[in-house]
């Protein structure tokens, strides 16, 4: 699982032909929603291969919050690497975000979070 991780994540073991052979391209953002332990690692994992790709501007981590799991934790934990880049803006509340633009289309405390309008205000935003 790890080496696949790396693969698709452009680490430095990936062979260049392979990259070239599948037109591999940074990705442009990791989505964190639920999940376990895993996504912690992922998280870290992305942040660090994230380092050598040759991009203008740095990929995101948006985490759905709401579906609990691990990936709200991205939020909050104190592990350096994430809580700087929390801090520089890397890691974002994506639930929050959406909420910010589009002020009163939910009544407060609705009892569903609409997922699908959060996820592709999203990739709206990722096409630019």
């Amino acid at each position: 699982l790890r080496f696949m991780r790396e693969w698709m994540l452009l680490g430095p073991d990936l062979p260049k032909d392979i990259r070239k052979r599948n037109e591999l391209a940074p990705p442009k953002a990791m989505v964190a929603i639920g999940g376990m332990e895993g996504v912690i690692e992922e998280a870290r994992i992305f942040l660090e291969h994230a380092r050598l790709w040759d991009v203008v501007e740095p990929s995101k981590i948006y985490v759905v919050p709401s579906g609990g799991g691990a990936a709200a934790r991205l939020l909050t934990t104190d592990d350096r690497p994430l809580k700087d880049a929390r801090e520089a803006g890397r890691i974002v509340d994506l639930e929050r975000l959406w909420a910010e633009h589009h002020p009163g289309v939910l009544p407060e405390n609705a009892p569903f979070v609409p997922y699908a309008s959060i996820v592709q205000y999203m990739l709206d935003n990722l096409r630019g």
